[in-house]
């Protein structure tokens, strides 16, 4: 379908009937649309939009909600800063991380022509004064106060040492719900450490060197992980302290292990090992410690990230907040990477059941009721009459999540990390069972969603 200004309202309305049901607050005002406009990824890099492409731009939102959408959703990490650790396929800042304050406040305004929807956004650093998480949050206010609906922040992320961070971010939820601006903090409760290999590895964006080498082929990877100028930027970026950013994320880098070793001569020699044992048995910097070995098995070596968020209490903490959403499964981003998506069977079976951060009744509701009603859906997340009968049947003392698996089931025969779950009895939707003790039932009784509820 060839797509103009005035096929586009047909060619959403195609979009939002696909069998899997593409969510539209997911295409406004991110990527797709800030390109169509703007005449193409590349070109809406190198300009920002004007009165006429904000007036189009404000048309299709309007257009989308009018046929069911939900809101809209962005992220914003500030290309100079510490945490822009995604970026495009080609290393330069993503679309939304260059838009400036004003274009999404005309597009919180938009909204807020509405009276409906909600928006989903996630920032830090990427205000135009100055890179500080007070000036992120005072914009993320105005993004609130601006559309007068509730805005779902990502993300709240627990780190065992330095727990200072999510208790900023739960003060400042606090002070901002005081002041009567509906903002939902998403928190992330799964414990889904880094599993990656550098031959796909991109998520130290961050570093200038580490963005350049983990560009390309393996080949060209390969050659420029070898190169010894980007290998000196790489340790003066370790040793002046560039990635520790990264480590509240990932873990620290001398704790990652080599969780798997391809060639066999290296195998018996390096697999289950730190980087810091490597280092310190070979006298090398730990940054030559983890490269030499990856570049000699093909970039093969598969290294495991420490968990850095198990500590229960920091949870209970958490959500004990009235505003605060389990859940950030990344939306299936870096499958190859990790598998937050257990975060459901966590929550159950490790923070209620195992560990007692929160009771089973708080985290039904918190799973379900709240989520729903941040986001505005209106006919479903609770057992009420009238409403849909999405129900799960679980056994708590089955409950449990999985070992890791590599499935080939993403087009081009591409893989993906999965950890399923067991000690699910059924899951159904309208009544109607989906999955029986994990087992798909080929059942499709679900419906698309328009303005939150059943079309």
């Amino acid at each position: 379908m060839k797509v103009d200004w005035e096929t586009f309202p047909q060619y959403m309305d195609r979009l939002s009937r696909m069998p899997l049901g593409i969510n539209l607050a997911h295409l406004l005002p991110t990527g797709p649309a800030v390109a169509y406009v703007m005449g193409g990824f590349d070109e809406a890099k190198k300009q920002f939009p004007g009165e006429r492409e904000m007036f189009a731009l404000k048309r299709m939102l309007h257009e989308a909600m009018a046929a069911g959408a939900v809101g809209w959703s962005s992220q914003r990490l500030a290309p100079e800063s510490r945490v822009s650790v995604q970026r495009d396929y080609d290393g330069t800042p993503m679309i939304t991380d260059i838009l400036p304050d004003d274009f999404y406040i005309e597009m919180a305004k938009a909204l807020a022509d509405n009276d409906e929807g909600c928006i989903q956004f996630t920032q830090s650093g990427a205000t135009k004064s100055t890179l500080g998480i007070d000036e992120d949050f005072r914009f993320l206010e105005q993004l609130a106060s601006e559309s007068g609906r509730p805005l779902l922040y990502n993300a709240v992320l627990i780190s065992d040492k330095h727990p200072e961070s999510h208790r900023a971010q739960l003060n400042w939820l606090r002070e901002a719900n005081a002041k009567g601006l509906r903002i939902f903090g998403q928190a992330v409760t799964a414990r889904a450490p880094v599993r990656m290999t550098l031959e796909d590895w991109n998520l130290f964006d961050s570093v200038p060197a580490w963005r350049e080498a983990t560009l390309g082929s393996t080949e060209e990877r390969k050659m420029k992980l070898r190169n010894p100028a980007i290998r000196q930027s790489m340790r003066e970026e370790y040793d002046k302290g560039g990635m520790e950013t990264l480590a509240l994320i990932f873990g620290e880098l001398p704790k990652w292990i080599a969780r798997k070793v391809h060639r066999t001569d290296l195998k018996d020699k390096y697999e289950g090992l730190s980087i810091e044992q490597i280092s310190e048995r070979e006298n090398k910097h730990l940054i030559d410690a983890m490269l030499d070995l990856t570049v000699e098995d093909d970039l093969r070596t598969e290294w495991a990230g420490p968990v850095t968020n198990a500590r229960p209490e920091l949870y209970g903490e958490l959500l004990e907040a009235p505003y605060m959403i389990p859940g950030v499964s990344d939306g299936g981003a870096h499958i190859k990477f990790i598998t937050p998506g257990i975060f459901p069977t966590e929550v159950l079976a490790w923070l209620v059941r195992d560990v007692r951060a929160l009771s089973l009744e708080e985290a039904h509701f918190r799973l379900s009721g709240l989520p729903a009603w941040a986001a505005g859906f209106k006919d479903r997340g609770t057992l009420r009459e009238g409403m849909a009968a999405d129900i799960v049947v679980y056994d708590m003392n089955r409950l449990k999540v999985m070992p890791e698996e590599i499935l080939h089931d993403v087009p081009a025969d591409e893989w993906r990390r999965v950890q399923r779950c067991d000690g699910y009895r059924w899951i159904m939707v309208n009544g109607e069972p989906i999955f029986e003790e994990g087992k798909c039932t080929g059942a499709t009784p679900g419906k698309l969603l328009r303005h939150g509820c059943a079309a």
